[in-house]
């Protein structure tokens, strides 16, 4: 494989997404002169801000080489749980912090079971999907919960600056997500993680070589690594032959 091919590959990957929604949105706006419209634009992201606020948690999850199926039902468990206490006379902030404390606790649960007890997060988390679905059911009895505080009317239908306030708490995690992921150690420690035991191992390394040998290092590792792997599982890893090989070739 060549390294052009191997660039646009990677190229691809990283921006596939984003190019498949401009092109859905060029569409749409073709279709429909009323897509492309200001008012349409806040209602599509109104719309979407729940989901893409469990997007952003998902994609620290994705990047650290784990999955979630139980997102969805955990969000309905913590919701109900929250607006029931509110119901009940609790605060709404206090209810509002109570729900985050147990959807904390829960999401350890599941994230013991992988760390400790070695069971792939797909299977836990489709447990979790099926429990935490059943703890909402039986938490309301499948009634609707009535008669919320204001402050939860407020964050789902008030706006500020002329926006909803869903708009601005999902812009507000997702300026969260960018921070964590790319300006804190531990953003780049669920980068490693994710990329493999090989960059958390020889990271140090990298880092203590001087300037100038660092890519000659880095090449060396890979290549140990590369010939370690095959005589083991007599597979090489594809990141080794898309960062070994190249500066090899050079």
């Amino acid at each position: 494989m060549s390294l052009a091919r191997v660039k646009w590959r990677e190229m691809l990957a990283r921006f596939g997404l984003l190019l498949a929604l401009l092109l859905m949105v060029v569409v749409l706006s073709l279709l429909s002169d009323r897509f492309f419209t200001p008012s349409n634009i806040v209602n599509v992201l109104r719309q979407i801000s729940i989901n893409a606020i469990i997007a952003f948690g998902m994609t620290v999850v994705i990047i650290a080489r784990g999955i979630d199926l139980s997102v969805g039902s955990l969000l309905a468990f913590v919701g109900v749980f929250s607006a029931s206490l509110a119901v009940a006379g609790v605060s709404a902030p206090l209810a509002m912090l109570a729900a985050l404390v147990a959807g904390l606790i829960l999401g350890a649960l599941n994230g013991a079971f992988v760390a400790f007890a070695g069971v792939a997060p797909f299977i836990v988390t489709l447990a979790g999907l099926t429990i935490f679905r059943g703890m909402a059911l039986a938490w309301t009895d499948g009634r609707p919960i009535s008669g919320l505080p204001s402050l939860f009317a407020s964050m789902g239908y008030g706006t500020f600056l002329g926006l909803p306030m869903p708009i601005w708490i999902m812009l507000a995690f997702l300026l969260v997500t960018y921070v964590l992921l790319r300006h804190t150690a531990l953003g780049r420690s669920i980068y490693a993680i994710g990329g493999g035991l090989l960059e958390v191992l020889i990271s140090p390394i990298i880092e203590a070589c001087p300037t100038d040998n660092k890519e000659k290092a880095m090449s060396l590792l890979h290549s140990f690594y590369g010939f370690v792997q095959a005589r083991t599982n007599r597979n090489l890893l594809y990141h080794i032959q898309t960062r070994s090989f190249p500066y090899l070739a050079k």
